[in-house]
């Protein structure tokens, strides 16, 4: 089977979440089929990495991002709502990538994100060919949730706005392909709820875990660990919130508690968070040294969707964890068993510090913690149940009648 993927991020480096999944899947995936991708190059920069994965065997293929002018930008949104497309929709178009899809010769085209659905239009008619839809979060879901932390009253209505248009397009979008990937159980379900009648397929994020082996417990002081993109909404709001509203309760207990913010591209409200016992790293080669000095890894997430894969990496790496429960979601876990969950900034700050006192507790969570993302999130396991849903899609193929 000849697959093509399309992307919204060029998954070379491999940083966020999205970028993550599409590499890990993509390169085994690619041993049993052969495998194309077009992304998404929103700078020049991109054009390095997408000839990396090219010489590291993945054939990609780039389209660059062209940002219009204000009046460009408002005459093809007006244009795009009239077609029943998102205005959100406008800018994440790249005339390679159509190309693409209208001359590419496979059987399946798989799109990673419902923003990217438009490029389904480009599809030739000549045969039939999958349409694959991979949910990475429910947008419109995630929308909203963004417009409860914006601090700009101009973006909190744009992220109501597109999430009005995403609550209309999203489930219809699902209705018209041939399956539907959604990442965890809820968006899954809360999926089904808005378009009664699809199944949506869970195939959740992972991790390495062959190449994330335990560490050894941090052998300095106490230290909590904060990995995301810190220009990211939701990530720079839960690093503002650790900061400012947690860690001064924890000071009560542990007066010498450091804090690392460990992420890519810091908002300037990131930075202004450094102090004599907060480090903001920016963008670092390799997380794991941080790890290694963490006694343990926080999620304090108030805003977002679909699923962590920073919480299965510290799972991996031999690191309690401490998230809120929307930081959580998704995930497959349970509060005092493989992480502690905690809501408020009180709850939380107690939270971390009876697991600071507790070092058996912080084992025990640490224990069954690696164990979950073995048995369930681990890449290998997770990409034989894509390679699944392509079987059944090429046996539905070879069985239509001609």
């Amino acid at each position: 089977m000849r697959i093509l993927v399309l992307a919204n991020v060029t998954p070379w480096p491999p940083r966020g979440g999205a970028q993550l999944r599409v590499r890990h899947l993509l390169e085994r995936v690619a041993r049993r089929h052969e495998v194309v991708l077009g992304c998404h190059m929103w700078s020049e920069a991109d054009r390095d990495s997408v000839a990396e994965l090219n010489r590291r065997g993945l054939a990609t293929v780039g389209g660059m991002i062209r940002f219009p002018s204000r009046q460009r930008w408002a005459f093809d949104a007006a244009m795009h709502g009239l077609r029943g497309l998102p205005p959100e929709t406008v800018q994440l178009q790249a005339a390679e990538l159509h190309q693409l899809v209208r001359d590419g010769a496979y059987d399946l085209l798989q799109v990673e994100e419902t923003l990217l659905a438009p490029y389904f239009r480009s599809m030739p008619h000549d045969r039939h060919r999958h349409r694959v839809l991979t949910l990475h979060n429910v947008h419109f879901l995630q929308d909203l949730r963004l417009a409860r932390i914006e601090p700009s009253l101009r973006w909190q209505a744009s992220r109501r706005f597109n999430a009005a248009w995403m609550r209309f397009y999203e489930p219809r979008v699902a209705a018209s392909v041939d399956r539907v990937i959604a990442t965890s159980d809820d968006d899954g379900a809360l999926l089904q709820t808005r378009a009664p009648g699809v199944q949506a397929d869970v195939i959740p994020n992972g991790v390495d875990t062959r190449a994330l082996e335990p560490l050894p417990s941090a052998d300095g002081p106490p230290a909590l660990l904060f990995v995301g993109s810190m220009n990211y909404r939701p990530c720079v709001d839960a690093a503002v919130w650790l900061v400012r509203e947690i860690l001064p309760l924890l000071r009560r207990t542990h007066p010498g508690l450091h804090v690392w913010i460990v992420g890519r591209c810091p908002l300037p409200e990131v930075l202004a968070l450094a102090g004599d016992d907060v480090t903001v790293t920016g963008e670092v080669e390799d997380v794991e040294p941080y790890y290694r000095r963490a006694t343990l890894a926080v999620v304090p997430l108030r805003a977002g969707g679909g699923t962590r894969l920073k919480i299965l990496e510290a799972m991996a790496l031999g690191r309690a964890v401490v998230s809120t429960t929307v930081g959580a979601e998704g995930l497959r876990v349970a509060d005092d068993t493989h992480l502690a969950l905690a809501d408020d900034a009180p709850t939380m700050a107690r939270t971390i510090a009876a697991l600071l006192n507790d070092e058996p507790r912080r084992s025990r969570l640490e224990r069954a913690a690696r164990a979950l993302v073995e048995a369930a999130y681990d890449w290998d396991r997770i990409a034989a149940a894509q390679l699944a849903l392509y079987a059944e899609l090429e046996g539905e193929c070879s069985t239509r009648p001609t």
